[in-house]
C-alpha cells in the first residue's frame, strides 16, 4: 500500500496524479470515502463538492494507493449534483439537516409511518405524485431516508432472506447509499387499507421513467447501465437532483449521473 499525502496539492495537480494512475493501471478502481467533500469519477477525475476531507483509494489487483485530500470551500465554485455510489461514500455520522416526516395517508401516498426525507425532495415528490394521480397512476413511498445504521440493518435483512452474495447485489454497503442523503425515494403502486394493490408497480415505474425528470428527479440506476452505476437496474428508485435542466438533459440522452459528470 502506498500512502500519498497531497493535502497541499491543487485540484489540477490531484487530477493529474489520478490521471497518471489511470494511465499506468487502466483497470484501476477509484473510491472516495467522503463524497460530500469530493467525488471521484471512473476516469480518476476529482470533483470538489464542499469543504472537508476525504481519502481517494485507487485499487488494482493487490495494489492499493491512498491519496488524502482536503477540500476548501469556494464561494465561486460551480456546484454539481452530489454523486453517491458504491465508489463514493458518506461518513457514518452524515445526517441531512433538512429532514422532514412524510405524512401518512392518501394525500402523500405513504403507507409507512416515520419515513423521513429532505424537504425539497418531499416538495418535488408531492407535486409529482399529485400529477400522476390525475393520470390514474397512484403511487406510494416504500423507502426514503436511511441512516448509516439503517442501511446496515437493511442489508442484514436482505442477507438473511437471499444470502450474502445476493444481498450485496441488491443493496449498497452502509455509507454508500443515496438514501443516506435524504434525496432518494423508492416507489411502488398504491395499496388500499385492505391490502389490495390498486395500482400495479409496473405502471408506476413506467410513469416515473417518462415523467420524473420534470420534477427534478432521475432514475439513478437505469437498465443497461449496471456496469457504470455499479448497481442493479432499479426502476423504483428515484434520486432528486433539483436542477430541472440537468434532469431533462440526462433523461433525453438516456445517460446516468456518472456519465453526465464525466462529460463536463
Amino acid at each position: 500500500m502506498m500512502d500519498k499525502n497531497v493535502i497541499f496539492m491543487s485540484a489540477g495537480e490531484i487530477n493529474d496524479e489520478l490521471a497518471e494512475i489511470k494511465h499506468e493501471y487502466p483497470d484501476v478502481v477509484f473510491l472516495s470515502t467522503n463524497g460530500k467533500a469530493a467525488s471521484v469519477l471512473r476516469t480518476g477525475r476529482l470533483i470538489g463538492n464542499g469543504a472537508g476531507n476525504t481519502q481517494i483509494h485507487a485499487v488494482t489487483g493487490d495494489i492499493e494507493m491512498i491519496i488524502n485530500v482536503t477540500v476548501k470551500a469556494s464561494e465561486n465554485g460551480v456546484r454539481f449534483p452530489l454523486l453517491i455510489t458504491r465508489n463514493n461514500g458518506l461518513l457514518p455520522d452524515d445526517i441531512p439537516d433538512d429532514l422532514v416526516r412524510i405524512p401518512k395517508g392518501t394525500w402523500l401516498w405513504n403507507l409507512k409511518a416515520d419515513l423521513l426525507v429532505s424537504k425539497k425532495c418531499l416538495d418535488a415528490y408531492t407535486a409529482m405524485a399529485v400529477q400522476a394521480a390525475k393520470e390514474d397512476v397512484v403511487m406510494r413511498v416504500t423507502s426514503a431516508y436511511r441512516s448509516y445504521n439503517d442501511q446496515i440493518e437493511a442489508l442484514s435483512i436482505q442477507a438473511r432472506r437471499y444470502g450474502e452474495k445476493r444481498a450485496k447485489e441488491l443493496g449498497a454497503p452502509a455509507g454508500f447509499s443515496e438514501h443516506q442523503l435524504g434525496l432518494a425515494l423508492d416507489l411502488g403502486g398504491w395499496i388500499d387499507e385492505s391490502g389490495i394493490q390498486m395500482t400495479k408497480n409496473e405502471e408506476v415505474y413506467k410513469w416515473i421513467d417518462d415523467n420524473c425528470y420534470k420534477y427534478g428527479f432521475m432514475i439513478k440506476n437505469p437498465l443497461g447501465k449496471e456496469h457504470i452505476t455499479g448497481g442493479i437496474y432499479e426502476p423504483w428508485h428515484i434520486r432528486y437532483i433539483g436542477d430541472l435542466d440537468i434532469a431533462r438533459y440526462v433523461h433525453e440522452r438516456g445517460i446516468t449521473l456518472n456519465e453526465y459528470l464525466e462529460q463536463l
